[in-house]
């Protein structure tokens, strides 16, 4: 018997320096609304070189995840 479905948004990006992947960004917004953001490191040695553009990166996207769960 089904109970109950869950709704829920997940977003997803990437942040790339020269065409190669940096990392991955994933956020999942229920609808309860408790966001949860995963950032994963792809190429440890590419985000060194460039962390400000990849933290950056990952500042453009929480900001866009929590206004999305806002909406």
């Amino acid at each position: 018997m089904l109970s109950t479905v869950n709704k829920s948004l997940t977003m997803n990006a990437t942040s790339m320096i020269n065409e190669k992947v940096v990392a991955y960004m994933n956020a999942t917004i229920p609808q309860s609304g408790n966001v949860n953001i995963n950032k994963t490191i792809q190429d440890k040695q590419l985000f060194e070189e460039n962390k400000e553009e990849v933290l950056n990166d990952f500042a453009e996207f929480e900001k866009i995840v929590y206004e999305k769960a806002e909406e």
